[in-house]
């Protein structure tokens, strides 16, 4: 696994993976276990690390809104 994105919101980590999904590459996210614990980041990972380019490039045009 590779991480790809990390963020203090967890429903930016979802959006993430759902448009890195769109783009056909299988994702995760990760920390959600932890997310009471105060500062906890969330973060994405992809599973194959042949995508990573194009993950990077789907993240670009993400605007989380922030």
């Amino acid at each position: 696994m590779i991480e790809v994105l990390r963020t203090p919101s967890l429903s930016v980590a979802h959006s993430a993976r759902i448009a890195l999904g769109g783009a056909g590459i299988e994702a995760v996210v990760r920390g959600e276990t932890l997310s009471g614990v105060f500062g906890n980041p969330f973060s994405v990972a992809i599973l194959d690390e042949a995508d990573l380019e194009e993950a990077r490039r789907v993240l670009e045009d993400l605007d989380p809104g922030d």
